[in-house]
């Protein structure tokens, strides 16, 4: 788990100092809408989330101002799985995306910590509240089909 944390960390470190900027001192408030704006795919490259799913790729399928309506695929025990997602907007935080979890006891956000000047990839920190609150990192990378 701590291994995972530290490469995303040290892969958008990297990231950023090819790019010749520190977002630590950047004003640049990230806009996640920005980041999922795009007829690519969305891959997760690499998580901090202990799970069994395998080659996570986010697909849009209608945005507005306010929400994202998407599909997330996945394999799980050898099987592909596709769900269809609901994403809204805050409009007070435009980095943050909360995940329409309807009929269930969590809430899940997902936020825009880093992206590249050319938003081809970006960190992204994926909140679950339950009981408790429960913090990974996702690194996620547009791909051309």
């Amino acid at each position: 788990m701590v291994v995972k944390e530290l490469f995303v960390l040290l892969l958008a470190s990297y990231s950023t100092t090819l790019e010749c900027k520190l977002p630590v001192l950047s004003l640049r408030v990230l806009s996640i809408q920005k980041f999922l704006w795009t007829k690519e795919q969305i891959w997760t490259f690499n998580t901090t989330k202990p799970s069994r799913n395998r080659c996570q790729v986010d697909e849009l399928k209608n945005m507005k101002k306010t929400s994202i309506y998407f599909m997330r695929c996945f394999y799980m025990n050898m099987k592909k799985i596709c769900i269809k997602k609901l994403g809204k907007f805050s409009r007070f935080r435009p980095q943050r995306m909360e995940i329409d979890m309807t009929g269930r006891n969590y809430t899940v956000h997902e936020d825009i910590l880093y992206a590249s000047k050319t938003f081809g990839c970006a960190v992204i920190m994926v909140t679950t509240k339950q009981l408790k609150r429960r913090i990974t990192f996702d690194l996620r990378v547009r791909i051309h089909r």
